[in-house]
């Protein structure tokens, strides 16, 4: 007699539902990945479950019914800077209201292209934009505004993923809010990322042509990337990479620098990656 194979376990309603929505959206042309969804008190502790990360990102169907037959709670991670680049709006108990910050871009104008509004289990905001692809946008962190760049390089989780406590209780869950009505506002455009780093932060900070041109080399970017401020550690690290692939410089040493300025190897090495994809040699 044949021996029998074992039969997976049923997903429960709701991880039906998130299974379904990450079918929906890969159908759509937008690859996704799980992700660990523990909230782990103030920090929501999203990581990828899979060894690589937004890398592992798939459009395929029975990869994702696998990913979730696996992990039946888990969070839908969705790369940025494919199909949509994401504003992401902090509201914390004890942190900065980055909620001020987008009525002030919204006054200007800037928000008018604007696809979708996400709620997070936060009280946090994702605002969606369509990408153009011959302008890239990078991934940034700024801290002290309350609003972040996620765009090559980063991800974000997508609705109806829900978060859970260490306990397993139901923390919140991610909801979309508005979604943009094409007839009434017409279709929806790329955000203008430079003009909202312009009005949030300034302009970056970069070295001079001469520190990653001649005797300097890798090395001089390695130093610079090291030095990197919070808030700019991801963004610095793909100008940086985008630098040293456009003057035929290896970029790996900029993992460890990127390293000893607080990123992860995980971080620093698909920054890079998205940076090696991104330029046009």
């Amino acid at each position: 007699m044949a021996a029998s194979r074992e039969t997976p376990a049923p997903l429960d309603p709701l991880a039906a539902r998130i299974l379904d929505a990450a079918l929906v959206i890969a159908a759509g042309g937008q690859p996704v990945f799980p992700c660990y969804p523990i909230d782990v008190g103030e920090s929501e502790a999203k990581s990828p479950l899979t060894t690589h990360g937004f890398l592992d990102a798939s459009l395929d169907a029975d990869q994702i019914t696998t990913w979730w037959t696996r992990w039946h709670a888990a969070a839908i991670g969705m790369p940025t800077g494919l199909r949509f680049n994401v504003l992401d709006v902090d509201n914390k108990p004890g942190g900065v209201n980055g909620y001020l910050r987008l009525d002030f871009l919204d006054q200007m104008g800037l928000l008018a292209g604007a696809q979708r509004y996400v709620r997070t289990p936060s009280g946090g905001r994702h605002v969606y934009f369509p990408v153009d692809p011959d302008d890239p946008m990078p991934n940034a962190v700024w801290a002290k505004c309350g609003i972040d760049l996620r765009g090559e390089g980063g991800y974000v989780i997508a609705p109806p993923s829900v978060l859970f406590t260490p306990d397993r209780r139901e923390a919140g869950s991610y909801e979309v809010t508005t979604e943009r009505n094409d007839a009434e506002h017409g279709h929806p455009s790329p955000l203008d990322w430079r003009h909202v780093r312009r009005l949030l932060v300034g302009e970056p900070s970069t070295p001079s042509p001469k520190a990653y041109r001649g005797a300097g080399g890798i090395e001089a970017l390695a130093a610079w990337v090291a030095r990197v401020e919070p808030g700019g550690r991801n963004s610095g690290l793909y100008w940086a990479a985008c630098r040293a692939i456009e003057n035929d410089l290896d970029p790996s040493p900029l993992v460890d620098a990127a390293m000893s300025a607080g990123l992860s190897w995980t971080e620093a090495s698909r920054t890079i990656a998205s940076a090696e994809k991104g330029v046009q040699r």
